[in-house]
């Protein structure tokens, strides 16, 4: 169901469940494949899945929980208020989030302070990966104009995670052939991808070491 007006609800899915946009409620009894959500603006939820699980985008107030024999990915802006309590073999946790938890195969922690409306309830089999969504933050670079004078100041730690939103990226994209890959083939390139992360963030770390030591430079002239 790529677009639901409405709320959808599914029983027993033989192969692989693609739901979003859903402009209601989506819930999923069982997969014997993997489960995609996308922009459900309703609650959300899959009492048992197989294989993986995608979650993709915003979930409206409530309870929302979702149980994988395999994985289950997370993609969510740093932005939005959440809280995530999360079991697995192995938890990877890209969010910024606050007031941590964790335990040898648990983790819960928040974004926003407070208590958050919206809470995922995450139960995987094998992993759960935390990412964050968004990829251009429109604080990252700030340009001042006097005269003919222009001061550039770039915050250079924000660096750190756009190797983060640069995988996030790309993974939404492997996900739209995910059916066709098939799910062994898009974990792979997912490993890839995130090789190809650190190695983005060390550029990033070694440019961002430069331009302190020419800016100091500047300064002392």
């Amino acid at each position: 169901a790529r677009q639901v007006d409405g709320d959808i609800h599914v029983g027993t899915v033989h192969g692989e469940a693609r739901l979003g946009p859903v402009s209601g409620d989506a819930h999923v009894e069982n997969s014997m494949s993997d489960v995609r959500m996308d922009r459900v603006s309703g609650s959300g939820s899959v009492a048992s899945a197989q294989s993986d699980i995608r979650l993709f985008s915003l979930f409206g107030p409530g309870k929302h929980q979702f149980n994988a024999n395999g994985d289950i990915t997370v993609r969510w802006p740093n932005n939005k208020p959440v809280r995530i309590l999360a079991t697995a073999q192995k938890i990877s946790n890209r969010l910024n989030l606050n007031d941590v938890s964790e335990t040898e195969g648990s983790l819960s922690g928040q974004i926003g302070a407070g208590e958050p409306d919206t809470t995922l309830v995450l139960n995987a089999g094998n992993r759960v990966l935390l990412k964050e969504k968004d990829l251009v933050e429109s604080d990252w670079v700030e340009l001042e104009a006097d005269g003919d004078d222009f001061t550039f100041d770039f915050d250079f730690s924000r660096l750190a995670g756009l190797g983060e939103r640069i995988a996030s990226r790309v993974n939404e994209r492997f996900a739209q052939f995910e059916s066709q890959l098939g799910s062994d083939m898009a974990s792979k390139i997912e490993r890839q991808v995130e090789k190809a992360v650190r190695k983005a963030e060390q550029a990033a770390e070694r440019a961002a070491r430069k331009a302190e030591r020419a800016q100091r430079r500047g300064y002392s002239r």
